[in-house]
């Protein structure tokens, strides 16, 4: 083998070292890739849409608190009437205050009734709701679907200052579509808004369409 044969088989080599020495090098501290670039930017719109979304319609969102008249019995023996004060999320539709909640929260004792054979009977003795600013407001229930699992409460006076959220028809969230819920916390937690992100996780067609979503409580 020539000189110049050998010559060029340690410059090669030198070359293939100096290549993968390269690629090993670490990027410096702050460095990002194309990709971590074009990442970051879709999350940052993800987020900066999201949050849009929320302050758009987080005064739809309110707490409805129910003072409910409990009465239970078993084995022929009635235990003497409770009240029970309960608050659930609700969301507001209508600019005169139609706000939607779920039935079995209004009820959340009588899930487990039926386990002990005992028989529970409630009736509204107050019902309001507690605003993000902390005023309240009496309703009435006007509609139970115990089937849909749906609850309707409408103020017992006519005010037209409701913030509400509009539903659209035409919407159908298919498998895997991102979506968000919205929330508030008690009055403990200063009625604060919670924001929650995922994805559509399944489709029920019967008896009625509906999209399971996250964080999936009874009627929600």
């Amino acid at each position: 083998m020539s000189s110049r044969t050998r010559c060029s088989g340690w410059v090669c080599m030198g070359i293939l070292s100096l290549t993968l020495f390269s690629v090993a090098l670490p990027l410096k501290a702050g460095d990002k890739t194309d990709l971590e670039k074009k990442l970051e930017t879709l999350a940052e719109k993800k987020r900066d849409k999201v949050l849009a979304i929320a302050e758009k319609t987080k005064g739809a969102i309110n707490l409805v608190e129910v003072v409910l008249s409990i009465k239970m019995s078993q084995g022929g023996r009635q235990a003497p009437p409770q009240e029970r004060k309960v608050r659930v999320n609700g969301t507001t539709l209508t600019a005169d205050g139609v706000t939607v909640l779920s039935n079995a929260m209004l009820n959340p004792a009588a899930r487990f009734a039926q386990r002990g054979g005992m028989q529970i009977d409630t009736s509204v003795v107050s019902a309001k709701i507690i605003s993000d600013d902390g005023s309240e407001i009496p309703v009435k229930i006007v509609l139970k679907d115990e089937d849909l699992d749906l609850a309707f409460v409408r103020p017992t006076e006519a005010e037209d200052t409701f913030s509400h959220v509009t539903l659209n028809k035409d919407v159908a969230p298919k498998l895997l579509d991102p979506v968000m819920t919205i929330e508030r916390l008690d009055q403990s937690a200063s009625r604060a808004p919670v924001i929650r992100t995922g994805t559509i996780g399944g489709t029920i067609e019967k008896p009625r369409r509906c999209w399971v979503g996250p964080d999936v409580v009874p009627g929600l």
